[in-house]
């Protein structure tokens, strides 16, 4: 017997609804999957953070609730929040963690607590400006933070920075009248790896000085501790880059003069300048202070005219900054 099949006729309106059907489903699916992804949040610094608009701002209600889970903060969000919408900002000199949000309603937080481990939450505040939250918390420590979105809960991960980074260093510039020492020292991360944090001493919030930078030093604990400054001679035609260091203080390896070398040596080296040598600055508050390998760097005679030219030009900057990074890669041992 022949083998004979009868086919069904092509029902144009049937394929489309079934197309419909399996088109909406995946939607759904992707709808799902997207509303509890995790997305890993911006983060700044101090350093990078724009100087806040003129507006009022209004102090709102926070709420916070202990949990155990340990270095953990958990921020709930209202339905609908998207990652683009906050953006958390570490201001370590003050110790505090700011985590900024947009389109919250100011009673939310009142509300909805903020959960997880504050065993070193010292205060926290919260306030409204321009329709936008800024939730503060400030710590008894310094602190890093790793944070992501997951669904409508912010997870931040408070670490050590330690446990952050390889290579922790303090980079400290002068307040000089043209802005040279912090244009150096803004652009030293930039030459660096990414496990060598730097904390800048100097923020929109201004700096910190005398025993409040020690002791910054020391709770960071930084393994280098770097300050920019410029020279000053009555004889103007001398110039070139210098260093000082605590000589009283000792470690076997890499301590302050192998620091204040490197540091002379590969500035001096990038910019084509000569090095007039190191120093004793037993006498500076905190370099006599410190116990970690510590050197003020001193970039260049403002007193010479042409140096004080060189000094100005971002170019030349960029150049300090390079031999800066490459000595505290020396440093490292790399």
């Amino acid at each position: 017997m022949e083998n004979t099949q009868t086919l069904r006729p092509y029902n144009p309106i049937w394929t489309a609804g079934i197309w419909g059907i399996f088109l909406i489903a995946w939607t759904v699916i992707l709808l799902n999957a997207a509303s509890h992804k995790t997305v890993v949040i911006a983060e700044g610094t101090q350093a990078e953070v724009a100087e806040p608009q003129s507006m009022i701002a209004m102090p709102i209600p926070l709420k916070l609730l202990s949990s155990d889970a340990a270095d953990m903060l958990y921020v709930p969000l209202p339905e609908g929040s998207k990652a683009d919408q906050i953006y958390v900002e570490n201001r370590y000199l003050s110790r505090s963690l700011d985590i900024h949000i947009q389109g919250v309603d100011r009673e939310y937080y009142g509300v909805h607590p903020i959960y997880g481990d504050l065993s070193d939450v010292r205060d926290s505040g919260g306030m409204e400006q321009g329709g936008d939250l800024t939730l503060t918390l400030t710590f008894g420590s310094v602190r890093e933070y790793r944070t992501v979105m997951n669904g409508n809960t912010l997870e931040i991960n408070m670490l050590d920075p330690k446990d952050a980074y390889d290579t922790l260093v303090v980079l400290d510039p002068a307040s000089d009248p043209d802005g040279i020492c912090f244009g150096v020292a803004s652009q030293v991360a930039l030459f660096l790896e990414n496990d060598t944090r730097v904390y800048l001493n100097e923020t929109g919030e201004g700096r910190i000085d005398g025993e409040e930078l020690q002791d910054f030093v020391r709770d960071s604990k930084a393994d280098l501790y770097i300050a920019l400054d410029l020279s000053s001679f009555e004889d103007v035609s001398k110039y070139g880059i210098s260093a000082g260091i605590n000589e009283t203080w000792f470690t076997p390896g890499f301590g302050n003069p192998q620091l204040a070398d490197a540091l002379v040596r590969n500035t001096a080296l990038r910019t084509v300048n000569r090095g007039l040598g190191i120093d004793d600055a037993t006498e500076d508050q905190v370099l006599g202070s410190l116990e970690l390998p510590a050197a003020r760097l001193y970039l260049g005679a403002v007193t010479n005219e042409k140096e004080r030219e060189l000094l100005l030009m971002e170019e030349y900057q960029k150049r300090l900054a390079q031999g800066i990074a490459e000595a505290i890669r020396e440093a490292k041992g790399e």
